[in-house]
């Protein structure tokens, strides 16, 4: 794609609603998602990480992992899940796509 272009942007409606370079894009969004449950001080402790996270509204803890393709920073937060003595309800990642990208922007 970086033959073609250098920028990529997200039109809905007549308006650009997300735009990226094609190195973010490449870069990814790749993100670990830890969900704990209903326990707040459990979500708490998760949070002690130094990676960048988010709390979506259902609880869960979402890490972004950016520029991890030598999975360092997975590492990092697996380590840190297991030192803490908390129950986790589920871990799943998620890499963003150009097509998962276009269905936020777009709905």
């Amino acid at each position: 794609m970086e033959k073609m272009c250098d920028h990529v942007g997200f039109l809905t409606e007549g308006v650009i609603k997300k735009h990226l370079s094609i190195k973010e894009l490449d870069r990814g969004g790749n993100y670990i998602s830890v969900s704990l449950g209903d326990n707040e001080a459990d979500v708490e402790f998760l949070k002690t990480t130094e990676l960048p996270y988010e709390l979506t509204s259902d609880g869960t803890v979402r890490f972004r992992l950016e520029d991890d393709r030598d999975c360092k920073k997975q590492k990092v937060l697996f380590q840190h899940l297991a030192g803490l003595n908390v129950k986790i309800e589920s871990i799943h990642s998620e890499v963003d796509t150009l097509d998962k990208i276009f269905r936020e922007v777009c709905n």
